[in-house]
């Protein structure tokens, strides 16, 4: 479609005039509207807090004259068993108060005396003591106070048995009663009720004071509260103290007065409002801060303004205002209504000045437009001239220098794309060298120090058990802290690399959540107790027993968390939190199917970070802290345990304060698991049911019932005799009325830690039964300890529990039973080799020297396919044995097969 050049000069300045005015006229009424919304805010913010200064004054009075009562009994001022004393006493405090309608007083010995104010504002007064044996009698009394005429010779009274009465004495202290109606005005009323107390701290009796809350009412009634709107307070229960109209707030129900709900008061907007505050909130209660709403009821809008009422007494209210917003709005629509009549009259002349004007300015630009259309057809040599209107006479000008350029500038064009594409070819050429490069350099770079610093790692520990190396000892234990150092950097850098190529992935099983938690904890609480700080674990209850994700990862994240957690803290405390945070409602006894979703979370006291180093903390190679806090760590770890967390499906989030201290927690959904001990138990012949031969006796020493209850679970449905102690004294005296056939101990305990045990235990009980230790400090001076103390094996924490089994087995010399009995290798029968496809994996981590890898991927092959087992194990011991030569040999061998 196409459009005239007036049209289109025209409709774009009459949608320019019309937008102008029309937004300068809704801006105009948006400001008033906020103006006078913001006007009354304010307007109900201080008559609330007048209404709050009124109900706090009326409600004041009865607990100040229930004080000064208290304050004379305890002065000895009034006896509380002088009734004719205290009819005057009272007479004169009633025409002191104007407000209070009751005051009264009933003792333990079941004396009671009250003056009351009438509505025709006569007093009278009310007893009941042992002169007339216990009735009450009502008696008006004249302006001196003299009882005047015997209204009512009422029946017996005990005030012990009064509502008032009771309140007080069950508070304790100075308390309000329950609203009820006072039949005799037919009006509400509360009762400040106060007990007094002797000097032995026995109960005298008790002093009330009550206040007719229409008083309230009556003021509620006079504000000004715009034109229609209206106040009201209200209980949590929803049942309605005062409000700004006449209605009666109790009603009269099968014999019996009961008061009225907010949301049931005949009043509409204050029955509405109640209702919509219950829908808003769900409760009263919920109701804890002033607060400003806007509500909207059958179409109209009301704004509302709630301020909490609390009191010293007990009281909880809340006082409610609400205005219609048409109170407020009715000039503001008024002036909307001229906006809009100006807005069309400007039009109109905007029209008339458009039409004009595109007269004058379309001839040149119609010019123009033929010109260009020349020269887009190829015709440069164009010249045009620009009429009597200055602007356009410099556009003609530019426009023939524009014609004259257009030559040169396409000859130019082809020429530098030519040369750009060639440019740009070449840096992608570089680029992917570049990249190429810093691939192989990775690879060999891992390959070259991997197998040396396995060797290290090896021979380390071959030197460290020579006997006549021990003053070698400390120089094999640098090497391998130096030599482990060295081999989890270049796991970090592989890691990373796995990442970025996304060929890491996670290995779920089923494993003890407790014991995992305090074995992490156990290693962290080594370094924190190096670095002189405290480490606090709080595990909740709630925990599932056992759940279904990948340990070393989740092991790996939650060490390196805590790891710089306790770097970067000089002072003070790190804390260790896991909780269960949902599902508990479905799931409440952790039934197999169930999905627990755990929060882990590390806090610190430690440096903290500022906003900007919060930006770049899990980026790679970046570290913050302090220049000699950087130099132990790569930089990557926060890197890799962002990865690892996000492919586990949650996030790991912080927040941290410079100087204070920082959190990390990510929050993640596992399957709850009850079959973690059939993995454990689990091997290449079956599931381990038992052993043959006598039954064997086992005694675990650990001060964490979490690490002796995961061992007895596993180890006594094979069939072991299990006992317990939490620490080396308390095993020693079980050892003195029961053998043991192993033991398996802690190091770190108290009042006798394992090495003590262990050397009690071999100097006074046996020198033969095998031992093994188990520590979170893995240390090769710590081991070294414990084998000289008379251990025979040792174990790390968290611990691996199939290794458990396998040093059970070897030193208690045992045959294990199996659920399914898998047939023999022989020759007859070979190994069963993979396809090729699933080989490629254990030659690219071969290739990189990544050993850990590859026996990753083989515990993950033969656990996808039994058939498998046997090929898999092999793998496993060449690996073990360090043979890369051994291990390429069996790959070619499966390749060949695979072929044939």
């Amino acid at each position: 479609m196409k459009l005239h050049l007036r049209l289109v000069l025209i409709l774009p300045f009459l949608l320019q005039i019309f937008t102008i005015v029309g937004l300068t006229g809704w801006l105009s009424f948006r400001n008033g509207q906020k103006a006078v919304s913001d006007l009354a805010s304010q307007l109900h913010t201080e008559l609330a807090k007048r209404i709050e200064e009124r109900v706090h004054t009326y409600l004041e009075i009865p607990l100040l004259v229930n004080e000064i009562n208290a304050d004379a009994i305890r002065l000895g001022l009034l006896d509380i068993n002088d009734i004719p004393r205290l009819e005057p006493y009272f007479f004169a405090q009633m025409r002191q108060f104007k407000t209070v309608s009751y005051i009264s007083l009933g003792t333990e010995e079941r004396n009671y005396v009250g003056v009351a104010r009438r509505d025709d504002k006569s007093l009278i007064l009310e007893v009941s003591d042992e002169r007339n044996n216990y009735f009450l009698n009502t008696w008006l009394l004249n302006e001196g106070g003299e009882r005047v005429e015997l209204l009512n010779p009422g029946p017996s009274y005990d005030p012990r048995q009064r509502e008032w009465y009771q309140t007080g004495v069950s508070a304790g202290k100075p308390i309000w009663t329950e609203i009820y109606p006072y039949l005799v005005s037919q009006e509400l009323a509360i009762t400040a009720s106060r007990p007094v107390y002797d000097a032995q701290g026995q109960l005298l009796g008790i002093i009330g004071a009550d206040l007719i809350l229409t008083q309230i009412g009556d003021f509620l009634e006079s504000l000004e509260i715009g034109k229609t709107g209206e106040a009201f307070i209200i209980e949590r229960s929803g049942f309605l103290v005062a409000t700004s109209t006449e209605e009666l707030l109790f009603r009269d129900k099968e014999g019996k007065n009961e008061r009225l709900l907010g949301v049931e008061s005949d009043d509409l907007l204050i029955q509405k409002t109640a209702q919509s505050l219950q829908e808003k909130f769900g409760d009263f209660n919920q109701i804890t801060a002033t607060d400003q709403l806007d509500i909207e009821i059958e179409g109209d809008r009301l704004l509302l303004h709630i301020l909490p009422y609390q009191d010293e007494g007990g009281l909880d209210w809340l006082i409610v205002l609400v205005v219609p917003e048409q109170d407020f709005m009715a000039q503001i629509h008024a002036n909307t209504r001229t906006t809009i009549l100006l807005c069309l009259a400007a039009l109109g002349m905007a029209s008339l000045l458009g039409i004009y004007t595109s007269r004058w300015i379309s001839q040149p630009i119609l010019r123009l437009i033929e010109s260009s259309e020349a020269i887009s057809e190829g015709n440069l040599q164009q010249e045009v001239s620009g009429g009597a209107i200055a602007e356009f006479q410099t556009l003609a000008q530019v426009f023939n220098h524009m014609a004259n350029q257009l030559n040169t500038a396409f000859t130019n064009l082809e020429q530098k794309v030519a040369e750009r594409t060639s440019e740009l070819a070449e840096a992608k050429e570089i680029a992917d060298a570049a990249n190429q490069a810093k691939s192989e350099f990775l690879a060999n770079m891992s390959h070259e120090l991997r197998t040396p610093l396995n060797g290290i790692l090896g021979y380390a520990q071959i030197l460290h058990r020579a006997k006549d190396l021990n003053h070698h000892r400390q120089g094999v234990e640098v090497i391998a802290q130096a030599g482990t150092h060295l081999l989890n950097l270049i796991n970090d850098i592989l890691d990373l690399a796995k990442i970025e190529a996304r060929k890491m992935e996670l290995y779920p099983t089923d494993f003890h959540l407790p014991a995992f938690l305090i074995g992490v904890a156990e290693i962290a609480k080594i370094r924190a107790e190096h670095q002189g700080i405290t480490l606090y674990s709080s595990f909740n209850e709630h925990l599932p027993s056992a759940i279904h994700a990948d340990e070393k990862r989740l092991r790996q994240v939650l060490l390196n968390l805590l790891g710089n957690a306790i770097k970067f803290t000089d002072i003070g405390q790190v804390i260790f939190k896991v909780e269960r945070v949902k599902n508990l409602a479905n799931h409440p006894d952790f039934s197999p199917d169930a999905t627990a979703t755990l929060r882990f979370t590390i806090e610190d006291t430690g440096v903290g970070m500022s906003p900007e180093q919060l930006t770049q903390i899990f980026l790679p190679f970046e570290q913050v802290g302090s220049t000699a806090k950087r130099s132990e760590g790569t930089g990557l770890g926060l890197t890799i345990c962002r990865q690892i967390v996000a492919m586990m499906g949650s996030e790991l989030q912080v927040k941290s304060t410079l100087g204070t201290g920082s959190q990390f927690w990510f929050t993640l959904d596992v399957p709850v698991s009850q079959k973690w001990v059939n993995r454990v138990t689990q091997c290449q012949k079956g599931r381990i049911i038992s052993y043959t031969g006598e039954r064997k006796k086992i005694l675990i020493v650990d001060d964490k019932v979490v690490n002796r209850r995961v061992i007895n679970e596993i180890l006594n449905p094979l069939g072991f005799e299990i006992q317990e102690a939490t620490n080396g004294v308390e095993g020693l005296a079980v050892l003195a009325k029961w053998q043991a056939d192993l033991i398996i101990t802690d190091i770190a305990m108290p009042e006798m830690n394992g090495y003590e045990f262990v050397r009690n235990l071999r100097q006074s009980y046996s020198c033969t039964v095998p031992i093994i230790a188990a520590s979170a400090s893995v240390s090769l001076s710590d081991q070294s300890l414990a084998f000289k103390a008379g251990c025979n094996s040792f174990l790390e924490k968290p611990l691996d529990l199939e290794k458990l089994l396998s040093y059970i087995q070897q030193h208690l010399k045992l045959q294990w039973m199996y659920e399914q009995e898998a047939q023999p290798l022989t020759k007859e029968q070979p190994l069963v080799f993979p396809p090729a496809q699933k080989l490629q994996v254990f030659y690219q981590t071969l290739r990189i020297g990544d050993i850990g890898g590859l026996e990753e991927a083989a515990r993950q092959l033969g656990a996808e396919n039994k058939d498998y087992r046997g090929f898999c194990d092999r793998l496993l011991t060449l690996s073990a044995e360090f043979d890369e030569s051994g291990i390429l040999q069996l790959l070619d061998q499966a390749v060949s097969v695979d072929i044939l």
